[in-house]
């Protein structure tokens, strides 16, 4: 996979595979999560080394598929970019929704983390 360096000097493969729809897409559905899981291992090893998820997606569900998706693989290997709700854009929340995202993901750490959308009720400086 072809990859470019970010500013900290690592490797950003530059196809990234979007989750949304594993474990539920706007709500939480475990009833494919087998074949979720399976799916996923599959496009990894084909190279789709850069898994893109977030807090919201499944209801928090999406980061759990993935996390166990990823078991199978050097960690290291497997490029993950997640992202924080608006609603979660607080100092604190912040701190909260990160951690509750490396324990749906069953890691130590990701790799990536953006703001899904702005919140305009909370300033960018907090």
């Amino acid at each position: 996979m072809k990859t470019v360096t970010m500013l900290d000097g690592q490797p950003l493969p530059v196809l990234g595979l979007g989750t949304w729809g594993y474990g539920g897409g706007n709500t939480a559905d475990y009833s494919r999560d087998a074949e979720s899981i399976a799916t996923l291992r599959r496009l990894i090893e084909m190279g789709y080394t850069h898994l893109d998820t977030a807090e919201s997606y499944g209801k928090n569900h999406c980061e759990e598929v993935v996390g166990q998706a990823i078991k199978a693989f050097d960690r290291s290997q497997v490029f993950i970019t997640t992202k924080v709700s608006p609603e979660h854009l607080r100092y604190a929340d912040v701190h909260k929704a990160i951690e509750g995202s490396l324990r749906r993901l069953d890691t130590d750490y990701v790799d990536l983390y953006l703001i899904h959308w702005p919140n305009r009720e909370i300033p960018l400086e907090e």
